[in-house]
C-alpha cells in the first residue's frame, strides 16, 4: 500500500506539493508562534514569579523583666522588626525554615535602634551576612543597589555601608568614618535599596552589629537575629510558605509581606494558560487545514475511486490507501517545517532587551505526534467516505 500511495503522490504531484507545502507553513507558522509565545512566557514567568516572594518574620517583645535580652536604655533603645519592638531569636530556627520545600532561602538580620553621638542621635543599624544571600538581596539589600564604593566582603570586620539619605544628611561618603557607639566604622559603600522590609541608616556585617549591640543590652546576642528575612519558592507557594514558617515559629510570629505576589501569580498562571490555548489553537488550525485538502483530493479522484471499486479493491484497501497517502504528506511537511522553524529560531537575533525566540525540543515532538493524529484523521475520515460510495455512482457521476 505504501508503495501505491507513493506513486500516487508521484502521479499528482501538484496536488502533493500544495498539501506538503500546506503543512509546511502550518508546522513552520505554529512552532515559531508557540517558540515566540513560550519564549515570551518563560520571560515574563521568570520575573512574575519571582514578583513579591519575600517577608519578614519576628516574634513581638515580651514585656516586663522576663525578657531574656533587653535594652539597657528601653525608653530610647532596643531591637526593631520595622517599628515593632521584637526579640532577638536563635538563629537555629533558619535551619528549619530553609529545609521547607516553599521556601528559597532565609537569612538572619539584627535591627537595633539606638542613641548616637553626644547629641543622641537616633540611629537604626542592620547587622547582615557579609555574603550575599537570596533572601538578604530582596528583603534588605545588594551589592546591586551600591551607588558608591563596595557592598560587604568576607573578613570585614568595623566597616558600613550607608543609605543614601542618611549619607546626604550627615554628609558622608565613601572613606569617611562614622563613629557608632564610640567605635569608628569606616564607610565602603553607599546604597540605595529601595521600598524594602528591612531599611537602616547603616548596614554592617552581622557580627560587628553583635559587637556593638552586646554591651547596650542585658542577655547574650551570641548567634541570634530578631529579624527572620525569608524568600519563598515562587509567588504560587508564597502564601504556603508563610503558613510553614508561622507553624514553625509559633503563635506569637507576625510576618509582614507585600500582597502583590498573590497578582503576580494570577498573571504568570494567564500567561501559561494563555500559551497552552495558542498550542491548541495552532494544532487545530491544522487539522481543519489537512482535512479539508485530503477531503477535496477524494473528491477529485472520485471517477478513480470508482475503478478500483469495480475490480475488486475492498473498502478497508481504499482506507488504508488515502490513510498512507496523507500520512506520508503530513510526515514530510512536518520534517521540513521542522527544520525551517529550527533555523529561523537559530538564526533570529535577539532584540535590545535580549528576548528571543526560544527552541524548545518537546514542542517538536509533540508537533510531530499531533500533525500525524491529524494525516491520519485526515486521511481516515475521506477514505471512509470514499469507501462508502457506490462504484456505479463514482463513475456515473465523473
Amino acid at each position: 500500500m505504501i508503495e501505491y500511495a507513493m506513486r500516487e503522490l508521484v502521479r499528482r504531484y501538484r496536488r502533493t506539493l500544495i498539501t506538503v507545502g500546506g503543512y509546511l507553513i502550518a508546522v513552520a507558522f505554529s512552532c515559531l508562534l508557540l517558540s515566540a509565545v513560550k519564549g515570551a512566557e518563560k520571560a515574563s514567568g521568570a520575573i512574575l514569579k519571582s514578583t513579591g516572594t519575600h517577608f519578614i518574620a519576628f516574634i513581638p517583645v515580651c514585656g516586663g523583666d522576663d525578657c531574656p535580652v533587653s535594652a539597657l536604655d528601653r525608653e530610647h533603645e532596643g531591637f526593631y522588626a520595622g517599628t515593632t519592638p521584637a526579640r532577638p531569636l536563635n538563629n537555629s530556627l533558619l535551619i528549619s525554615i530553609k529545609s521547607l520545600p516553599s521556601v528559597a532561602d532565609a537569612a538572619p538580620c539584627l535591627f537595633y535602634r539606638m542613641k548616637n553621638g553626644a547629641e543622641g542621635e537616633v540611629l537604626t543599624i542592620a547587622g547582615i551576612l557579609p555574603v550575599e544571600s537570596r533572601a538578604t538581596a530582596t528583603n534588605c539589600c545588594s551589592a546591586s543597589e551600591i551607588l558608591d564604593g563596595r557592598f560587604f566582603a568576607q573578613g570585614d570586620g568595623d566597616v558600613v555601608v550607608l543609605a543614601q539619605s542618611y549619607a546626604e544628611t550627615a554628609s558622608l561618603s565613601v572613606g569617611d568614618a562614622l563613629t557608632i557607639g564610640g567605635t569608628p566604622h569606616t564607610v565602603v559603600g553607599v546604597i540605595e535599596a529601595g521600598i524594602k522590609p528591612v531599611k537602616a541608616d547603616a548596614y554592617m556585617p552581622i557580627a560587628a552589629a553583635e559587637n556593638l549591640i552586646r554591651p547596650r543590652v542585658k542577655g547574650e546576642i551570641a548567634d541570634s537575629s530578631n529579624v527572620l528575612m525569608i524568600e519563598s519558592a515562587d509567588s504560587h507557594t508564597h502564601k504556603e510558605a508563610m503558613d510553614d514558617v508561622r507553624r514553625i515559629m509559633g503563635a506569637e510570629a507576625l510576618l509582614s509581606s507585600y500582597n502583590c505576589y498573590k497578582p503576580a501569580a494570577m498573571a504568570d498562571l494567564i500567561n501559561r494558560n494563555g500559551a497552552d490555548i495558542a498550542a491548541l489553537l495552532a494544532y487545530l488550525c491544522i487539522l481543519v487545514f489537512s482535512l479539508q485538502s485530503e477531503l477535496h483530493s477524494v473528491t477529485e479522484r472520485k471517477h478513480e475511486i470508482g475503478i478500483v471499486s469495480s475490480i475488486g479493491w475492498s473498502r478497508g484497501n481504499i482506507v488504508t490507501q488515502i490513510f498512507f497517502e496523507s500520512a506520508l504528506k503530513a510526515f514530510a511537511g512536518w520534517a521540513i517545517g521542522s527544520l525551517l522553524s529550527v533555523a529561523v529560531i537559530l538564526l533570529a537575533p535577539a532584540s535590545p532587551d535580549g528576548w528571543r525566540l526560544t527552541l524548545i525540543p518537546q514542542l517538536y515532538v509533540s508537533s510531530f505526534l499531533l500533525v500525524l493524529a491529524s494525516g491520519a484523521v485526515a486521511g481516515i475520515i475521506p477514505g471512509l467516505v470514499a469507501a462508502n460510495r457506490k462504484p456505479a455512482e463514482c463513475l456515473r457521476k465523473y
